[in-house]
């Protein structure tokens, strides 16, 4: 099991985003050997000159799960690192965290969620070796699994939530009955959206996702991919060449066809060490930038007040008769309503005044 570790030099926070060279940092600084023993207590050799660590000998939840986690277990997937740091080290207080089960932004449905995307749970190793801010703390943690985390405009609570394909009825936007919310063009848009689509540059037609770090050589050892003509498990088994949905070997190779752009697209994510964690972010990667999104900027008015990131929304079919049906993607399929899709909210909305009303500002992507 993989644990959260933080080394002696995180009592103050600083940051720099992205990968960093262990070995490189420490060779200049000469540091001593730290290690974390099952006592959780730290011990020093001060004739080394090399930093390590055991997965085993992290941080464990409380025996009260005050971080969401489960009792006296290792703080070992992204929300409950997140709630850790906000908590040790944000200052945050357990009321300040949106909580419960079936309940949008919910940290405690998010780990649900997420863990649903793997067999098991997604667990991650996560240190902290330098200085480091909160937000750079939490802008890593973002970069090892398909979240996001934020604090709300309107409640001041911190959220979280996973990008889904298939949204559960609390992550859409209610209307006034209780139903999912869909945006009508006559009566919720405020002037002319902007209706488009994401770039043919930003559609992935080659992933690869590297993990299981190395730390005396800084090296990320694995390597799970898929391409229009292969894949790996990360394993060394091909296993995207079959059906649906293992059949994005095709939805690559046909993306790159259409839409004649090759785009080779890698990250490394150091804090992963399982192989069914990396092959499902790789997987999530590909089913989400093989083709172009559908994107909407539009002005809605104030009944949208306490709409978050990364919410559904509808679209109404009374957008036909104003813009004409949604573009087909991938090319070649068949057409869609604009009932048919869903969308999420892409950044945060965006409160202002206009001719003397409040309205918000939305920037919706397709969901697919």
């Amino acid at each position: 099991m993989a644990l959260f570790i933080i080394g002696a030099l995180a009592v103050s926070l600083g940051i720099k985003i992205g990968l960093k060279s262990i070995a490189a940092q420490f060779g200049k600084r000469r540091p001593k050997v730290y290690k974390y023993e099952s006592s959780r207590t730290l011990k020093t050799n001060t004739a080394g000159t090399q930093f390590y660590h055991m997965a085993a000998e992290g941080i464990l939840e409380d025996a009260s799960s005050t971080y969401g986690g489960t009792a006296s277990v290792g703080i070992d997937t992204p929300f409950v690192i997140a709630r850790y740091l906000l908590t040790e080290m944000g200052g945050v207080v357990s009321g300040d965290f949106t909580t419960g089960a079936s309940t949008f932004g919910s940290f405690t449905q998010a780990i649900t969620d997420l863990n649903a995307k793997v067999t098991g749970d997604w667990q991650i190793h996560f240190g902290i070796y330098e200085p480091e801010s909160m937000g750079s703390l939490l802008a890593r943690l973002l970069q090892q699994a398909p979240i996001n985390i934020w604090r709300s405009q309107w409640t001041n609570k911190w959220c979280a939530t996973v990008y889904k394909q298939t949204p559960d009825t609390w992550d859409y936007f209610l209307d006034p009955y209780g139903n999912p919310y869909s945006i009508s063009y006559d009566t919720d848009v405020i002037d002319d959206p902007e209706v488009t689509s994401t770039e043919a540059v930003d559609c992935l037609s080659e992933i690869h996702v590297k993990y299981r770090l190395f730390a005396p050589t800084n090296s990320l050892t694995r390597d799970t991919w898929i391409g229009p003509s292969g894949s790996d498990d990360g394993l060394g088994t091909r296993d995207q060449n079959t059906t649906a949905p293992n059949n994005r070997e095709t939805l690559l190779s046909d993306s790159q066809t259409q839409l004649n752009v090759k785009t080779i697209y890698t990250t490394e994510c150091d804090s992963h060490y399982l192989t069914t964690t990396s092959t499902a972010f790789r997987n999530y990667l590909a089913d989400r930038f093989y083709r172009p999104r559908i994107t909407l900027a539009l002005t809605v008015w104030a009944r949208f007040a306490g709409i978050e990131p990364g919410q559904i929304l509808k679209i109404s079919d009374d957008w036909l008769d104003r813009i004409g049906p949604p573009p087909k993607y991938p090319y070649g399929t068949t057409a869609k309503k604009w009932s048919d899709l869903n969308f999420f909210v892409s950044a945060a909305p965006i409160i202002r005044n206009k001719s003397g009303q409040p309205v918000i500002d939305l920037l919706l992507e397709e969901v697919i």
